[in-house]
């Protein structure tokens, strides 16, 4: 079973900074603990793209409920649980006039009365954030622009002003006295600025003062990315309110980024091989361990997953695929099944929590496992039917303890044991049932690995 899954949930935007009121005149703000940067999702080319237009939407209004959105009467990447702070992928849509409503997550459209209802003209190859802002006795959309075009060596940025109580803001690296984007207003983006790559932290401004109101954390500007750092939440003290925030997202690339999951039940460690170099980050990995992320050229890659230790060229690789790998994701290049029979599948893992939840997907990996339920122990299932090699929608939690059952599908006992799982905020999980429940000589036995896809902080 070879399956590409492309999920389209968020493409982990991470929400950084400090939480500062920039209508006072407070000192520097301190910067948050340092956070990386994951992409949205970048456009996919379809062969439908010269009458299509990509399009994503954000929930950047900080009062508002959790809300379903819907293209002429379509659901917008269902998958996504619009909560504030979180983006979808970019997804085609049919160029033309199209109009756009939201309604409060879980609404019978039939009956509900919409919160939002915009007509919208969209152009072919065109990309655009579309945008729920403004508080929710006012909600309103804005529709933004987005023109990336990245290039190998240098980085891009740029900024979008998305809090409707906040004035105009200048935004400058932090230390510095010249501003990269000036006079910043609602509800605007500046043009995409090319800089040399690197981390960078980012002062904003009171427009035309000195007084440092919010100070990013550190925010890794690839070379080949084209970054998006949407301001978002409310700078007055208002009552259920979200604070202000900054929200990165990358919005195109050239780069995509790929980890490995060692998932063979009968397999120890592994070397995963990337167009015939060794991968130093993806050696030596043990079944039930996933690698960091390490970040490759959009296209087409072979990739070959040999005992650890070994070269392609001496032995018969475990796994020897080609995968083409989107721009601008964030993805699991996973094996399961016995070794002697293993197979790839490949995940994208973009997914961004609301800022006060975790969220968790569950991913069924046990090649000798019929299909599973899924959810916390003595509640309904949040998973049902879920069959081996794929995954479940990233679902939202509050962050804690929580206890995740697995079952067969319509069973009642437990197939694995698991110890609660320690969800943090603002965190998003993938939770990996791998092993063999049926004793497979040499397997290790059924168990659930959590692996962190995105956090911001």
């Amino acid at each position: 079973m070879f399956r590409h899954r492309r999920l389209a949930t968020l493409a982990s935007s991470l929400a950084i900074g400090a939480l500062a009121m920039l209508s006072t005149s407070a000192g520097a703000a301190s910067p948050a603990p340092p956070v990386s940067a994951a992409p949205s999702g970048a456009p996919v080319a379809s062969p439908g793209a010269a009458t299509t237009a990509m399009v994503r939407f954000i929930h950047a209004s900080p009062d508002a409920p959790a809300v379903d959105v819907y293209v002429s009467g379509t659901r917008f990447d269902a998958n996504t649980d619009f909560a504030f702070g979180v983006i979808s992928d970019y997804q085609p849509i049919a160029a033309g006039a199209q109009t756009l409503t939201v309604y409060p997550a879980g609404s019978d459209t039939a009956t509900a009365k919409p919160l939002i209802t915009k007509d919208l003209t969209l152009t072919a190859g065109q990309r655009y954030t579309l945008a729920a802002t403004n508080e929710l006795a006012k909600l309103e959309a804005t529709v933004i622009k987005d023109d990336p075009a990245p290039t190998a060596d240098k980085a891009q940025v740029r900024v979008v002003h998305l809090s409707a109580d906040t004035s105009g803001v200048d935004i400058l690296p932090s230390g510095k006295d010249t501003a990269l984007f000036s006079g910043v207003t609602y509800p605007n983006a500046t043009d995409y600025k090319t800089v040399d790559p690197g981390v960078a932290t980012f002062d904003v401004r009171n427009m035309g003062t000195t007084t440092v109101a919010l100070t990013s954390s550190p925010i890794d500007l690839q070379a080949g990315d084209s970054t998006s750092i949407f301001a978002i939440g409310s700078s007055a003290a208002v009552a259920g309110a979200q604070p202000l925030r900054l929200l990165v997202a990358i919005d195109d690339s050239v780069n995509t980024r790929m980890r490995f999951l060692n998932a063979a039940p009968d397999a120890a460690a592994v070397d995963v091989w990337v167009d015939g170099a060794k991968v130093d980050a993806m050696s030596g990995i043990a079944f039930g361990t996933a690698s960091d992320y390490v970040t490759l050229s959009a296209g087409d890659h072979q990739i070959q997953v040999v005992d650890a230790g070994m070269t392609p060229t001496n032995v018969t690789p475990i796994l020897s695929v080609t995968e083409t790998l989107g721009a601008a994701g964030h993805h699991t290049f996973a094996i399961s099944g016995l070794k002697a029979a293993a197979q790839p599948t490949l995940f994208r893992d973009e997914s961004q929590p609301a800022a006060d939840k975790s969220h968790l997907r569950v991913v069924q990996l046990s090649s000798d496992t019929a299909a599973i339920d899924a959810g916390r122990k003595g509640d309904k299932a949040l998973v049902t039917d879920l069959a081996y090699g794929h995954d479940s929608a990233y679902f939202p939690l509050d962050a804690g303890s929580f206890d995740l059952s697995v079952r067969g599908t319509g069973e009642s006992k437990n197939l694995v044991e698991v110890d609660p799982l320690k969800l943090a905020g603002a965190t998003s999980y993938s939770a990996y049932l791998v092993g063999s429940s049926t004793g497979a000589a040499g397997a290790q036995p059924l168990s659930v690995v959590l692996v962190t896809d995105a956090s911001a902080g």
